[in-house]
């Protein structure tokens, strides 16, 4: 399964954000992306791929896992590690691959979905900014026309960005350093990670640090429809399992908005 043919008319735009200077010869920082190309679905893997190759701001270090074999994959992303035919839940192959690499060596990890249609320059632009938020955990808001599970993450015109208690695990969720040894590896009781944002909120309080929705950044994410590629009732089930077991903030205090940015410090 090839792209959207409508990929270009759908692709989102980076907004200007005043006061995001970056000091000419600053670091530039290693970041790792991780995402998980369903072989059999349509799919935007290669697009995100030549997206995140484009970073100037950071060193992109790629890995892509393929499901379903080949599974009619054409074309396939040029930075995959790992092709398998097993189907299996999603943060057990992520977190496979993030314990097979040295995360010390990452100032961000980003675990990136086979469905989003990202703007150019994303990587620069949502880095910059999470940076100068102190966003330990970030995502990018979702455009209007996308798949929306929680309004929260919907992007908010007129702000650069929303510091919240709530981050979605997908379908592009950014760990900064600070935070990595706390999340990872992931707590597999949920296997596909729902729930696992309530327990990231309570962590993140915990270490004093902050979290949020970076609106200037947004996505697409109407590529598939959302929630069909696996079992809602097992997911479910592993949520109640995790929040069992595990601190965490209750979902209805995690939507709300902290502070609403519309300038940069």
């Amino acid at each position: 399964m090839e792209w959207p043919t409508d990929l270009e008319a759908r692709r989102p735009v980076v907004l200007p954000v005043d006061g995001l200077v970056r000091r000419a010869g600053a670091p530039v920082p290693p970041v790792l992306t991780v995402g998980i190309v369903l072989g059999d679905q349509p799919h935007t893997a290669v697009d995100t791929e030549q997206r995140l190759g484009e970073a100037r701001h950071y060193e992109v270090h790629q890995r892509w896992v393929v499901v379903d074999g080949d599974g009619g994959l054409r074309p396939r992303p040029a930075s995959v590690v790992v092709t398998t035919s097993r189907r299996r839940p999603k943060f057990e192959v992520l977190d496979e691959q993030l314990q097979a690499v040295d995360l010390d060596a990452y100032e961000y990890v980003m675990l990136v979905d086979d469905d989003v249609i990202v703007p150019f320059g994303f990587v620069d632009a949502f880095l910059d900014l999470q940076t100068a938020l102190r966003f330990a955990i970030a995502q990018p808001a979702r455009t209007a026309g996308s798949g929306i599970d929680h309004p929260i993450v919907a992007r908010h015109p007129g702000l650069v960005a929303r510091q919240t208690w709530f981050v979605e695990q997908g379908p592009i969720v950014s760990f900064h350093r600070s935070i990595l040894d706390a999340v990872v590896p992931f707590d597999l009781r949920s296997p596909m990670g729902w729930g696992v944002e309530g327990a990231w909120s309570a962590l993140v309080e915990r270490r004093g640090l902050q979290m949020g929705v970076i609106d200037a950044v947004s996505i697409d994410h109407s590529v598939r429809p959302v929630l069909t590629n696996y079992s809602l009732a097992e997911a479910s089930r592993g949520a109640d399992a995790l929040l069992a077991a595990v601190a965490h903030r209750p979902l209805d205090d995690c939507m709300r908005v902290v502070r609403a940015i519309r300038t940069l410090p």
